[in-house]
């Protein structure tokens, strides 16, 4: 687990970023999820506070991801930061929004399945998040 040093009225804090492990599908979905994300923030006409970040947190995040579905790096556990956490809350209920006005087949099913214990686990984590800052 990474730790993080932050100076503040001359305390050093040690803060600690929650670990995750995914499964291969949950990590496919996350991945449709980001794009998603990504397309819709792009697509803005009018500007958004913090929207340069966000799209470098989602290109950082793809990169973890796309980083553990090719090194089989699924089975291990990988640090993400709050911001990091957010984006890929967002994204999950951007692509579960998106499922629902789909037409229902086995597979927006499946799906929707797996957004909803993606939501518990970055809630989860995002709980955890709060407990070290």
């Amino acid at each position: 687990m990474k730790k993080h040093r932050v100076r503040g009225k001359g305390v050093r804090i040690k803060r600690k970023l929650p670990c995750l492990t995914f499964t291969i599908d949950q990590l496919l979905v996350l991945k449709s999820g980001l794009a998603l994300f990504e397309q819709i923030a792009q697509a803005q006409n009018k500007p958004l506070p913090n929207l340069d970040i966000a799209l470098i947190t989602v290109k950082g995040v793809k990169t973890k991801i796309q980083r553990m579905l090719t090194l089989n790096g699924w089975r291990e556990t990988t640090t993400f930061d709050a911001n990091e956490i957010t984006v890929l809350k967002s994204s999950v209920w951007m692509l579960l929004i998106s499922l629902e006005t789909m037409e229902q087949s086995p597979e927006t099913q499946r799906q929707q399945q797996i957004c909803e214990q993606l939501k518990a686990l970055l809630s989860s984590s995002a709980d955890l998040q709060q407990r070290y800052h």
